[in-house]
């Protein structure tokens, strides 16, 4: 009876380490799935961090920059920079603005006409009142000639605004102020609030809220 006991219990342990053992491999192999889950969360944080830093570095170079349109080639007599500054001071501005640098884009238009001027302006706050002086003039003109200032942006910032298009219609429809913050936000003015969106379906929603039959786009 002693033997046969003892065999039991050998037996039990036996099964006994088998199961730790298992469980050992079981434990090992979830550590190593946390291990490599970890290992991607940290991958894809530093890819984000690296996209975000991207996105910031494209932001400061750009968010200074204006576009003018309308200019004839050779008109800056290959000093660009000089040129822009003595545009933006005389007739059409109150002061002089400071100017980091100037140079005609490089894609030539399809239709021939002449290659947009991008300017680096020193501020931003002087970027901001030159789009808004070029708006409550209106068109400019130099040398007789017609002169547009536009925000300079990227393709993919200019896409991004598109997607607000609809939203826009309907604002002038209603008499609502709308514009942009820097790069691609939305920005709204309802009942001297002011919000912010990302995308126009946020817009949308809120817009729906506050204004009475605001799908339809009348008055």
């Amino acid at each position: 009876f002693h033997l046969k006991l003892s065999s039991t219990v050998d037996m039990r342990f036996v099964e006994l380490n088998g199961s730790i053992s298992s469980l050992k491999a079981a434990l090992s192999d979830i550590s190593d799935r946390v291990t490599s889950t970890e290992a991607a969360v940290v991958s894809r944080i530093d890819g984000f961090r690296s996209w975000r830093s991207n996105m910031i570095l494209s932001w400061r170079i750009w968010r200074q920059n204006i576009r003018i349109v309308g200019i004839q080639e050779k008109a800056e007599n290959d000093r660009p920079t000089d040129f822009v500054c003595k545009l933006l001071r005389e007739d059409n501005f109150d002061r002089p603005m400071e100017v980091d640098r100037a140079h005609r884009s490089l894609t030539q238009a399809k239709d021939g006409k002449a290659r947009a001027i991008i300017v680096r302006l020193h501020y931003f706050q002087e970027k901001e009142r030159v789009l808004r002086l070029a708006r409550e003039k209106g068109p400019l003109q130099y040398d007789g000639r017609l002169v547009f200032i536009f925000p300079d942006l990227t393709s993919a910032v200019m896409k991004k605004r598109q997607t607000f298009q609809a939203i826009r219609e309907q604002c002038r429809a209603k008499g609502t102020h709308y514009g942009f913050g820097y790069p691609a936000q939305f920005l709204v003015t309802v009942n001297n609030n002011t919000a912010t969106f990302d995308t126009p379906v946020e817009a949308d929603k809120f817009l729906s809220r506050e204004i009475e039959d605001w799908q339809s786009g009348t008055k």
